[in-house]
């Protein structure tokens, strides 16, 4: 089991391959860079409905007078610190 995965995808976020090899492997950190918050949501909605724990979100300002923003997430995995099953139910439905 990996101790930290950091992943920094490109605009079209992580493949459904690669969202599948970090649930199944359950590293203890997760840290995800973004430059595209429609995918980085994506994502995240999907990690946490799989019992990931969204410990940390911010935004950064890299690129100055520009409408550009990275973003950065830290997660844990479920069997940590259990399961949030109140922010799940809030995510949206996943589309097929």
């Amino acid at each position: 089991r990996p101790d930290l995965v950091l992943v920094d995808p490109p605009r079209s976020g992580l493949s459904p391959r690669v969202r599948a090899w970090i649930e199944k492997s359950k590293p203890a950190r997760l840290v995800y860079v973004s430059c595209d918050h429609q995918t980085l949501a994506r994502d995240l909605g999907q990690l946490v409905r799989a019992g990931w724990n969204l410990e940390f979100l911010s935004y950064y300002d890299f690129y100055p007078q520009t409408g550009r923003l990275e973003a950065l997430a830290k997660l844990s995995p479920p069997h940590e610190t259990g399961t949030t099953p109140a922010v799940a139910a809030a995510l949206p439905k996943e589309e097929p």
